[in-house]
């Protein structure tokens, strides 16, 4: 059976996209890197405040997401390796996702069963 509320969600989905893109590919280099700036600190709050995994290595680095100020500053910010994933998998997981929308997938990117 379709889901109607699905479609349209998508569509709004789809479509709200478009249109940022269409404007978006217009911008200068600064309002651009404006914006990534902007998204990148929203993230930073947000892995902050709703991933332990995040939470735990900011404050162990004695760093707040506000610290994190320009592209450059991820510098300050190890790699997430394979290794770290493995041994840390709840602990990465948003506390505000809910749980029954993850999908585990492999480094092939092939889904599997948790």
């Amino acid at each position: 059976m379709v889901n109607i509320a699905s479609i349209i969600t998508n569509y709004k989905y789809q479509s709200s996209t478009y249109k940022f893109l269409k404007e978006s590919q217009w911008w200068s280099g600064e309002k651009l890197r404006e914006y990534q700036i902007n998204e990148l600190s929203k993230l930073l709050v947000h892995s902050y405040n709703n991933v332990p995994y995040y939470k735990k290595f900011f404050d162990k680095l004695n760093l707040k997401p506000g610290d994190i100020e320009l592209i450059e500053d991820l510098q300050k910010l190890p790699f997430l390796t394979r290794d770290i994933v493995s041994r840390n998998k709840e602990e990465l997981i948003a506390r505000n996702y809910p749980r029954n929308r993850l999908e585990y997938k492999t480094a092939s990117g092939k889904r599997e069963n948790p």
